[in-house]
């Protein structure tokens, strides 16, 4: 598993937790800015961006042959009208919680990534919203690139 492989797993379950399930948090991907793409989810009275977040790969093992360990973080900014309250947001935080739990884990291309702990920040005033942050930490084994 490399990096890019990390980061594709991640990105899929994200999308897959704001947009499908029960209670999907948004009806289409319309509502969400991901990182570098353009998009016209700001002028969205509700809307979440999300950035991807990787530590630097720590040498698990030795040699060319060796496995890394990649660990990081995926968060989600979730953004709603001012003056709206925060119930909703915890709810969205209550399904991240067990969607994002520490221990699940997400797979891509037949590689893991782990979950190691999920929680939201409080809240503030961002551009005209109210601005919760959703904070998903993560570990996986990567095969160490052979040059």
């Amino acid at each position: 598993m490399n990096d890019s492989n990390v980061e594709v797993a991640l990105m899929v379950a994200v999308k897959e937790f704001l947009t499908t399930g029960d209670a999907p948090i948004y009806s289409d991907e319309k509502a969400i800015a991901w990182e570098n793409k353009k998009s016209n989810a700001p002028s969205k009275k509700e809307w979440s961006s999300v950035y991807y977040r990787p530590n630097v790969p720590n040498g698990a093992t030795v040699g060319q042959n060796g496995k890394d360990i990649q660990t990081g973080f995926v968060q989600i900014d979730f953004n709603v009208g001012t003056d709206s309250g925060t119930g909703y947001l915890r709810t969205w935080e209550d399904k991240a919680r067990i969607f994002f739990a520490p221990g699940n884990t997400f797979d891509y291309d037949g590689y893991y990534v782990i979950i190691t702990e999920t929680g939201m920040n409080l809240g503030r005033i961002v551009v005209n919203h109210f601005r919760r942050s959703l904070t998903v930490s993560f570990r996986a084994q990567l095969k160490r690139q052979n040059t």
